[in-house]
């Protein structure tokens, strides 16, 4: 009886130790945010909404949204709404009228880009209004108690489903009138109710009303911001698709992230699609097609997505990323624009088999610079997907999709310098490198790429070769 209450009294005292703890650490971390957003009269209003006692988990999700705010930020471009309020009017099933408008309005954005006036990079946390963000943070926490988001952590919950928009986008208040329309919808709740069911459920209802222009030429030169997506009803990139599912989809209570590939091994382009965060943290892709739905891929290989070869697949992120490449500077060194992002981390094992690779730099003359890449190769250029840190002469690359050609690569006054051989890191995760000799030798060429049948290569025509010259 007495060893039963030391036990019992032992966890009392550990108990009340790891909550005095976090309690000091919360105090630490409020000081802290508190400072920097002094004087800040739309995020005060929040805070001392959420001061009540009842209110102390939103306090905490309010604090969550406002530490990672600062970082965000977003173009402001104001010829973009006076682009999309000419099409918002013109319904979907008028999609050839549609289209042809959109056209001519993106032929005329895209040749006057260079005129345009951006009017600036504005802050979150200076342009963000406190209603919008307790709207926000009330309806979040009304769809988490829908039965599919219950069993989400409260990490979980604050990643997934609370932010207010994705990463650059500008803010926007969209979360009430999508909530309400969702859970207005026939029978949503009944057979609705498991989570799979309820994804099948709001993405039919997407493809409804929202059009996937993809037409290559059709793009805005700036992206397309959330606001706009939902005014028009229309994308034109998978990026496009991917934030109309994400945003509806957390909307009512369905934790879903951005996955993406910046660029293939062996193609152009890259691709963007979205996952749905089931319990144990566990996601499951899909993409914007009509009749997609979790779970109707492969977790490991989304087959018809990836007969392409993939380098790297990251997250995007709505809270900063202290593993980013920004804070791994510490000298004025440049870095590639892709790479200035505090927004992504790297999943590429939970799709792909990859390595852990280590690169020897024998050729130090860039001996300022302190990162190195690894590109691929898309139709005309090396495109970096991946960056390591330098410690010496070697360069350590972690979960590096396999069955993929490399080039290792400096990046210098706005360009890729090759710092190594190229090589072939192979299905088995063997690095084979190609040296560069004066030894010629024939080969026979029967298709070019990427790899499907409209690639064979036919007698009688003309082709280009192009090859690397180091």
């Amino acid at each position: 009886m007495f060893i039963a209450k030391k036990i019992i009294l032992f966890y009392l005292i550990l108990f009340a130790s790891t909550s005095c703890n976090e309690d000091q650490k919360d105090s630490v971390e409020r000081d802290r945010i508190n400072k920097y957003i002094k004087g800040n009269n739309e995020l005060a209003r929040v805070l001392d909404h959420y001061k009540e006692p009842r209110d102390s988990l939103k306090l905490r999700a309010a604090y969550f949204l406002i530490d990672n705010m600062r970082f965000h930020q977003y173009s402001d471009i104001s010829i973009y709404d006076s682009a999309f309020s000419l099409i918002k009017d013109i319904s979907n099933s008028e999609s050839v009228t549609k289209k042809a408008l959109l056209c001519a309005i993106v032929d005329s954005v895209n040749r006057s880009s260079g005129s345009i006036t951006v009017i600036g990079i504005k802050s979150d946390l200076n342009e963000i209004t406190a209603t919008l963000l307790i709207e926000n943070i009330e309806y979040a926490f009304l769809a988490w108690q829908e039965p599919w988001a219950k069993k989400l952590q409260f990490q979980e919950f604050c990643e997934y489903l609370l932010p207010y928009k994705v990463p650059h986008d500008k803010p926007f208040s969209l979360r009430k009138r999508l909530y309400e329309r969702y859970m207005g919808l026939d029978n949503f709740h009944g057979q609705h109710s498991s989570l799979k069911n309820v994804c099948k459920s709001v993405h039919k209802d997407i493809n409804t009303w929202f059009v996937m222009e993809m037409n290559s030429n059709s793009s805005f030169p700036y992206g397309v911001t959330g606001d706009n997506l939902f005014k028009a009803k229309i994308g034109f990139t998978c990026r496009d698709g991917a934030n109309a599912v994400i945003y509806s989809m957390r909307s009512i209570g369905i934790a879903v992230v951005n996955d993406f590939v910046p660029n293939w091994a062996n193609r152009s382009m890259g691709h963007e699609w979205t996952a749905v965060v089931y319990p144990d943290n566990k996601f499951i892709p899909f993409t914007f097609d009509p009749d997609a739905y979790p779970g109707m891929y492969k977790v490991a290989g989304l087959d018809s997505m990836f007969k392409n070869k993939c380098p790297k697949v990251y997250r995007r992120t709505f809270a900063v990323q202290k593993s980013s490449l920004p804070f791994q500077i510490k000298r004025d060194e440049e870095i590639p624009l892709f790479f200035n992002d505090v927004f992504f981390k790297d999943v590429t094992n939970d799709y792909v088999s990859v390595s852990n690779i280590e690169i020897v730099c024998n050729e130090l003359s860039w001996s300022n610079q302190h990162h190195l890449y690894l590109c691929v190769f898309d139709n005309q250029n090396w495109q970096a997907v991946a960056w390591g840190n330098r410690k010496y002469n070697k360069i350590l690359f972690k979960n590096v999709g396999r069955d993929v050609v490399y080039l290792p690569a400096w990046y210098i006054e706005g360009r890729y310098v090759p710092a190594a051989d190229p090589f072939l890191l192979t299905k088995d995760g063997i690095i084979h490198s190609y040296t560069v000799t004066s030894k010629v030798r024939s080969a026979n060429l029967l298709r070019k790429y990427p790899i499907d049948e409209s690639n064979t290569i036919k007698v009688g025509e003309r082709y280009e070769l192009r090859y690397w010259n180091k």
